[in-house]
Order: structure tokens, then C-alpha cells, then sequence
């Protein structure tokens, strides 16, 4: 197989949605200097193509799997002995990108995207849609978290650790246990910062807006848990 052919085509798989994008044959010779394949999902993600005067030509997408952008080159006079090559994240070793033929590019897509359920039912995922929008909701609450400027994880984690033990000492940390009763649990995940009490089972969630700022975390005066 040549890249550089009629009957050469480029697929990626949308790190929004999980479907496999397939690009017009010829894509490899390109009469510009760049071109954008996207998804028709409504996330709308797209694999960047640009060749040089050299003829190379670097595709570069989103990682459906650990969400990075990675790139990959090719030379339009080189040949492979496949029908289709693919081109994996460095991370996961999970193939994402394929060129060569679209009968053949199917073929080795279904078998990768079986080798990639096994490893997320293994982490819990139902689906690949279930785990991209896992990540989805990450990425958005990471971006509520505020700018923390000076402040270093450990120095958050001794803030909010402060801050909790004084108002639990303060019998401001609310629930239906009587004094001397509560027993708390913390947890930090993507969503806040997570409060249980073990002995009545009441529970809350501070969101990353109050947690990750420390002026808005020492202006608590009560926490309730519902």
C-alpha cells in the first residue's frame, strides 16, 4: 500500500463521542497546505492534517483515551506491506488512528475497539460513550476549579483541613448525630470535596468553586449535611 493514493483513506476515532470518523479517499494528497476531518457529533472534534513542501504530512487529534493531542507524520511516497497501518497513543497503547484502506481499516478497528472495552469494563465502564462523558464531566469541573496562584496541593490540603477541624470543633459541621456522636469521612473527588458521617449516614458535597479557593473555604462559618 502506497499513502500516497486514490484509494488511500484516514480514520479517527472522536474522543467525544467514541465513533470512528472516516476521511474522503486521497487525503494524502492534499493541494493545500492543511486539512480538518471532523466528527459530525455535536462536540464537533476534528483530526488536523498538514503536509509540508517535503511531503510529509502530520495528522494530530485528541486522544479519545487519555484526552492529550498527539500527532503523527507520514512521507507520501512511503509504502507498507498492510492494507492499513494504525497509530496508537503512546500512553494507553490503544490504537486511534488508521490510513490505508476502508474495508481494512474497519476490520482492525473492531477488533481494537474489543481490546479497548475489556480494559475500561475493567475500570468500571459500561461503554466507551459512559467513559468519555466520565471525562467530560472531569474537564468541566477541573474548570471551575479557580486559579490557586501560590498556593501548592499540600498547602490547599492543609487549609482545608484546617478549616474543617475548627468548625468541627465548633459543633458547626451539622448532621443528626448528638455531641460526641459524629464520626467524618473525607473524600476529594473530581465533583468536591465529599463529607460523610459514618454514624448517621448524612452527607454533602462542597463543590471545587469553595474548595480549591482558599478565601471562599476560610469564610465558612457551617457546614450541613443533608
Amino acid at each position: 500500500m502506497k499513502i500516497k493514493s486514490l484509494n488511500t483513506t484516514v480514520a479517527y476515532r472522536c474522543p467525544e463521542c467514541g465513533d470512528l470518523v472516516f476521511g474522503k479517499a486521497g487525503l494524502f494528497t492534499l493541494s493545500g497546505d492543511m486539512l480538518k476531518l471532523k466528527c459530525g457529533c455535536e462536540h464537533g472534534s476534528e483530526l488536523v492534517l498538514k503536509r509540508d513542501r517535503s511531503g510529509l504530512t502530520e495528522a494530530q487529534a485528541l486522544c479519545p483515551l487519555c484526552g492529550e493531542k498527539h500527532a503523527w507524520s507520514f512521507r507520501e511516497d512511503a509504502e507498507f506491506s498492510s492494507p492499513a497501518i494504525s497509530c496508537s497513543c503512546p500512553v494507553s497503547n490503544m490504537n486511534v488512528l488508521y490510513v490505508g484502506e476502508q474495508d481494512a481499516i474497519s476490520e482492525i478497528a473492531e477488533t481494537d475497539g474489543r481490546m479497548m472495552m475489556e480494559v475500561l469494563e475493567e475500570n468500571g465502564f459500561a461503554t466507551l460513550a459512559e467513559f468519555l462523558a466520565a471525562r467530560r464531566v472531569q474537564r468541566e469541573n477541573a474548570a471551575k476549579r479557580p486559579d490557586t496562584g501560590k498556593y501548592s496541593p499540600e498547602e490547599l490540603a492543609s487549609m482545608i483541613s484546617s478549616v474543617l477541624s475548627e468548625l468541627q470543633e465548633d459543633g458547626m459541621i451539622l448532621c443528626d448525630c448528638d455531641e460526641g456522636e459524629q464520626e467524618l469521612t473525607l473524600s476529594l473527588e473530581n465533583d468536591g470535596l465529599h463529607i460523610d458521617c459514618l454514624s448517621c449516614g448524612r452527607h454533602t458535597v462542597l463543590p471545587p468553586e469553595t474548595v480549591f479557593n482558599p478565601d471562599v473555604l476560610a469564610r465558612l462559618d457551617k457546614i450541613e449535611l443533608n
